[in-house]
């Protein structure tokens, strides 16, 4: 089947949107945009799902390999910054069991909130979770993978809903927002199985997919759409990423996608990482709670473009090379 060979440019280009939302949404005088970490969790189940089924060999390994590296780094480089000038990391402190537990993705209580150093890295933590769940499931049965780590997520996230415990990895690790890699999951079984029906979709259907997909995408940066989510998180801006990313996945199947959008999809990961510490710089010196100006707009441009750049050298200096090299020993 055509489907299990193929490169998807258009989930890729998903990612750079989604990854540019989340940049957005620490924008000081924005504040929205972080559905973009409920599609990053729909991609990675689907994604999982796709890259074990032809061969599951060394499946934890590798994915040790494509994101321990540059997080580590950068959480090293947090650390360090965090004793050299700790008036920049407002109440984070650097405390080496602080260290140790955001390089063993432990949640622990970080200025108020369950986060490691890098603050964006509480979405990691859920992703290695992830990776566990579903190594154990190509361990028990490789066939059924997608049904056996989407029911033990649910168990866990119903164990959390039905039974109160006092301990920050507990609340973690049972958090709701773990139902979108089964929503992940759910749309690799259903995409999978029902190929002919739009794998020779029309451009005027095409069109018609792709709108419902950005009017969803739209919908979600309604002001004060995030107040609404609470605890449902996982349906509010869970059900819309599911949808959005099944609308893209069928909107371009068998298309040419415009090479910026894989590129932003490519340098996803680490415009991630790199993005939260330069933003909250922007912020703080620049923005500062005055008027937005056009000084304040065309600085806030520079920094972006800065952003970019940085998380094009990761990427092809950092992330690629880096994961080349480590995969050699896995021949």
């Amino acid at each position: 089947m055509d489907f299990y060979n193929r490169r998807y440019d258009g989930i890729q280009a998903l990612r750079g949107i989604a990854a540019i939302s989340v940049l957005i949404n620490h924008i000081a005088f924005i504040g929205c945009g972080g559905f973009g970490v409920d599609i990053f969790f729909c991609i990675s189940g689907f994604i999982m799902m796709y890259v074990t089924h032809n061969s599951s060999k060394y499946f934890f390994v590798k994915r040790i390999i494509r994101i321990v590296p540059l997080y580590y780094l950068i959480t090293f480089i947090t650390y360090i910054g965090m004793i050299v000038v700790p008036s920049a990391f407002e109440n984070a402190s650097a405390d080496f069991a602080g260290l140790i537990r955001s390089l063993l993705f432990i949640p622990f209580d970080n200025a108020g909130a369950l986060q490691p150093f890098v603050r964006v890295g509480w979405t990691l933590s859920y992703e290695i979770f992830f990776y566990v769940v579903v190594w154990v499931a190509l361990k028990i049965n490789s066939e059924y993978r997608a049904y056996i780590a989407s029911g033990f997520i649910i168990c866990v996230v119903t164990l959390g809903r039905l039974i109160s415990f006092d301990n920050a990895f507990y609340t973690f690790y049972t958090d709701p927002i773990l139902i979108e890699f089964v929503f992940g999951m759910m749309a690799f079984e259903l995409l999978r199985l029902n190929e002919e029906k739009y794998a020779e979709c029309k451009k005027a259907e095409k069109i018609v997919l792709l709108s419902i997909a950005a009017l969803l995408f739209a919908v979600m940066w309604i002001p004060g759409y995030y107040d609404i989510s609470g605890d449902y998180r996982y349906i509010w801006y869970g059900v819309p990423a599911l949808l959005i990313f099944c609308f893209v996945f069928m909107a371009c199947y068998k298309t040419v996608i415009p090479r910026l959008f894989v590129w932003l999809g490519d340098i996803s990961f680490s415009l991630y990482l790199i993005h939260y510490f330069i933003i909250r710089a922007y912020n703080r010196f620049i923005y500062n709670g005055n008027n937005i100006n056009l000084s304040v707009i065309i600085m806030l441009i520079l920094f972006i473009v800065l952003i970019l750049a940085l998380s094009t050298v990761s990427y092809y200096i950092f992330e690629k090379k880096l994961t080349s090299f480590f995969r050699k020993f896995l021949k």
